[in-house]
């Protein structure tokens, strides 16, 4: 009797139904993954065009030349008027509203040791491009805490909540991709040292349209005062 108990609860145990497996969380399962997919797919598709929300400071566009990484932004920050960007291997130029129209730009550089000025509108040139540049969302120490599939206008993604630094500062960043690798938003939320964190919003749209980069002709470009 004892004998044909232990056989059934043997049975009882080896013929039970496998309990069915977790099933996988989507997406690529790290940063550095996800930034070389990221960064494949901006290559490939040569532009996109950019919407920012810069945290209640105010707002701008980009066009984004993803083969290289050029742009040509506009931003109009709280309190001012809209200020126009070119970012390029040429360097980088400010369009300033108060200049004279055939001579309106000027060109700053932020390493430029001679002017505080020069300096300071360039900090604000990368800072905006950063902003829009899908290569900055996901730094090297970066690591996703977070994948779930969430889709954005209508269109199949997968967010990721990913974890990093900028300039010694914690950043959480909410990035939404899609299944071809394109980036559709990024939230990033920074905190600042006894304040409100700041967040800043992008959303890219026309992913594969052409977008002209065109710094200004020398001739266009005014001398900074120093």
């Amino acid at each position: 009797m004892r004998a044909r108990v232990g056989v059934l609860a043997l049975c009882l145990v080896a013929c039970a139904p496998e309990a069915p497996p977790a099933p996988a969380e989507p997406g690529y399962q790290t940063a550095q993954a996800l930034a070389e997919a990221v960064l494949v797919a901006a290559r490939d598709e040569g532009g996109v065009r950019v919407q920012l929300d810069l945290a209640g400071n105010g707002s701008g566009r980009c066009g984004v030349r993803t083969s290289d990484f050029a742009a040509s932004c506009a931003v109009a920050l709280a309190g001012s008027g809209e200020v126009s960007y070119v970012l390029s291997g040429d360097g980088i130029f400010v369009r300033i509203p108060a200049l004279k129209a055939d001579k309106a730009w000027v060109r700053v550089d932020p390493e430029d040791q001679r002017s505080a000025l020069s300096r300071a509108m360039a900090q604000v040139a990368v800072r905006v491009w950063d902003s829009a540049d899908v290569r900055k969302a996901l730094p090297e120490a970066a690591r996703i805490v977070e994948r779930v599939e969430e889709g954005v206008g209508g269109v199949p993604a997968v967010r990721y909540t990913v974890h990093g630094d900028a300039g010694g500062k914690p950043v959480v960043t909410r990035l939404w991709v899609d299944e071809r690798d394109r980036v559709l938003r990024s939230e990033a939320r920074t905190s600042v040292t006894g304040g409100e964190p700041v967040e800043v919003v992008a959303t890219y749209l026309d992913w594969g349209e052409p977008v002209d980069v065109v710094p200004p002709p020398a001739e266009q470009v005014a001398a900074l005062p120093r």
